[in-house]
């Protein structure tokens, strides 16, 4: 049996959608982008395929956690990473990073 290690270097992220490429298939068909395959949530893949027994709540309960996981693992090394750069050149990379709109990690539920 193969040990998936999602936070190997580079690709945690990759690593993470390639285990659960089929939950990351459904997230693609929900209606909407930023769906939160919530209870309230018309439209959403997830939600009909836990509803129809195609997707095992469990196995996505571990997409979740481990999702969260990667995401607080990328939070600690952009800490880490921030601490070596001077006071001006964190103003700078948090000014680049407001305009883009790009954020630390990846939002999970």
């Amino acid at each position: 049996m193969r040990e998936l290690q999602l936070w190997e270097q580079d690709g945690g992220s990759d690593a993470h959608a390639d285990a659960f490429a089929d939950i990351e298939e459904l997230v693609q068909r929900c209606q909407y982008r930023d769906c939160t395959h919530g209870k309230r949530e018309h439209g959403c893949a997830i939600k009909s395929a836990l509803a129809r027994g195609e997707l095992d709540a469990g196995r996505y309960e571990n997409y979740l956690k481990t999702g969260r996981e990667l995401a607080r693992i990328a939070r600690k090394e952009q800490i880490a990473a921030r601490k070596n750069l001077t006071p001006a050149q964190n103003r700078l990379r948090n000014k680049q990073e407001r305009r883009s709109g790009k954020h630390s990690s990846q939002s999970w539920e």
